[in-house]
Parts: structure tokens; C-alpha cells; sequence
């Protein structure tokens, strides 16, 4: 009985592990492919003509989640289930993400140079 639990269990974390993987292969193309489009220059334009870091933030986060939404309504695999355990775990890395795109944006509008970009 012990011998299954643990079958069981490692059976559902591989199944997240996959998930995970395939989702993370979708949103790393949907990332360079939009920086290949929306890149510093397009970002500079818009700090440019509307001179707020925040509303920058705003638009790239609203605009993330609307991808990630679509791509997830789209795959084989819903989401709904792992959802609040993906969520608290990218709780952190997310808050970090939003903080430096923040200071990016900020950056990009005093000095029209990336900060954050590695």
C-alpha cells in the first residue's frame, strides 16, 4: 500500500513536471519571438509617447496573461487543476519579475537604456 502511495505520487508530480516543461517550451517562444518584435526600441516608443513606467508595466503583464491564458485554453492539457500549486509557487520569481521590469521600464524612460535585461 505504501509501495503504491508513492507510485501514485510520483506518477502526478511527473505529470506537473511535463506540464510544466511543454508550457515552458510555448512561453520561451512566445518570449523571444515578442522581443524579436516588441523589443527596446518599441518600448522606448511607448515610454516615449505616454511617459509612465507603470502603465508600461501594466500593458506587458496584462498582455503575458493573456498569452499564458490562451496558450493554456489551446493545449491538450488544462491548467485548472495545477493551477493554485503553480501559483504559489511561482509566487516569488513572479513578484521579482514584475519588480524588475518596473525598474526597467523606469529606466528605459530616464535614460532610454535597459537596466534589467541580462
Amino acid at each position: 500500500d505504501c509501495l503504491s502511495n508513492v507510485v501514485s505520487r510520483l506518477s502526478r508530480l511527473s505529470a506537473i513536471f511535463f506540464a510544466a516543461m511543454k508550457g515552458a517550451i510555448v512561453v520561451g517562444t512566445l518570449w523571444i519571438s515578442t522581443s524579436a518584435v516588441f523589443s527596446t526600441y518599441a518600448n522606448g516608443q511607448f515610454l516615449r509617447r505616454f511617459h509612465d513606467p507603470c502603465a508600461h508595466t501594466f500593458i506587458r503583464f496584462a498582455l503575458s496573461c493573456f498569452l499564458g491564458l490562451l496558450c493554456s485554453s489551446l493545449s491538450a492539457q488544462p491548467l485548472g487543476p495545477i493551477l493554485p500549486e503553480l501559483s504559489r509557487r511561482l509566487l516569488l520569481p513572479s513578484a521579482l519579475l514584475l519588480t524588475a521590469n518596473l525598474l526597467n521600464s523606469m529606466s528605459m524612460l530616464c535614460s532610454g537604456v535597459t537596466l534589467t535585461y541580462v
